[in-house]
């Protein structure tokens, strides 16, 4: 019988948001993402990702890139809300996407902060995910 936490599957787990190296273990192996750790870093990955980046996978990402270079105001803001739910469909492993809430971190609006607090399935434990996105486009 599979577990809750095998079906949310297993990667090589990333340093994420600091400078995007895979992590090593003291015995010099990968280290390795699992359960709701690996959904976590799956949800940022499909973030990070424009949708039509991955040439074998045209369907897979998100469109948030479009934002690049908009104006800074709630239409903003609800356009990237709307990108991030059209996104997070795509994952089988979320069973419910219970809020998704985008706010401007600085006072010269550069920076969207994208909160997601996300139901993962065989659980009833939420999973919250915050991802920078930077309609500058820098990173």
């Amino acid at each position: 019988m599979v577990t809750a936490e095998e079906r949310m599957g297993q990667d090589i787990l990333m340093d994420i948001g600091i400078n995007d190296d895979v992590l090593i273990s003291s015995t010099s192996d990968f280290k390795i993402a699992f359960g709701t750790t690996n959904l976590a870093q799956a949800v940022v990955n499909r973030l990070r990702t424009a949708v039509g980046e991955l040439e074998l996978h045209p369907d897979y990402g998100c469109r948030l890139a479009t934002l690049i270079g908009t104006i800074a105001n709630e239409f903003t803001l609800n356009l990237a809300r709307q990108h991030i739910r059209e996104a997070l469909l795509q994952e089988p492993r979320i069973k419910t996407i219970n809020k998704i809430t985008t706010t401007f971190t600085d006072a010269s609006k550069n920076v969207i902060q994208c909160e997601v607090l996300l139901t993962p399935i065989d659980s009833e434990v939420p999973l919250n995910i915050i991802y920078p996105f930077f309609i500058t486009g820098e990173t």
